[in-house]
């Protein structure tokens, strides 16, 4: 008995051929530029991609690949990658021997009309959020 048990899983060890997982894939969005892209990172939440160019202007896209502005970098800009916030880049130049470090910020445009203000209409506002309350 123990000789045929030894056989079988001799047999089974032979006959065991690698387990290949299916996988599934799909395109889901095709971005073609005027540049040949040389970097691209999604921001820490994906929120954001970001695009460096041959000619080292940086592309910016919302998580629906609508562009929202573009960014010169400098032409000798070579890798963007994210910092830690969703809206901080660091680009590495080797050329000149530089690391930099922007902070993107990105303005909206929002419809006050009908509502009560004081001062200019066309005066610019800042708005400020503060979720770190504790």
């Amino acid at each position: 008995m123990k000789k045929y048990s030894i056989i079988s899983f001799i047999i089974c060890l032979v006959l065991t051929f690698p387990a290949w997982a299916e996988v599934e894939w799909q395109t889901r969005q095709t971005m073609n530029l005027d540049k040949k892209p040389v970097d691209v990172v999604m921001s820490s939440r994906g929120s954001y991609l970001f695009i460096l160019t041959e000619d080292g202007i940086i592309h910016v896209y919302d998580s629906a690949y609508n562009l929202k502005g573009k960014i010169d970098a400098g032409k000798n800009t070579e890798s963007i990658t994210c910092g830690p916030d969703e809206n901080i880049l660091i680009l590495k130049n080797k050329k000149e021997r530089e690391i930099r470090t922007i902070l993107v910020e990105f303005i909206q445009e929002i419809n006050i009309e009908g509502s009560p203000f004081m001062g200019r209409a066309s005066a610019p506002v800042v708005m400020v959020v503060f979720t770190d309350y504790q």
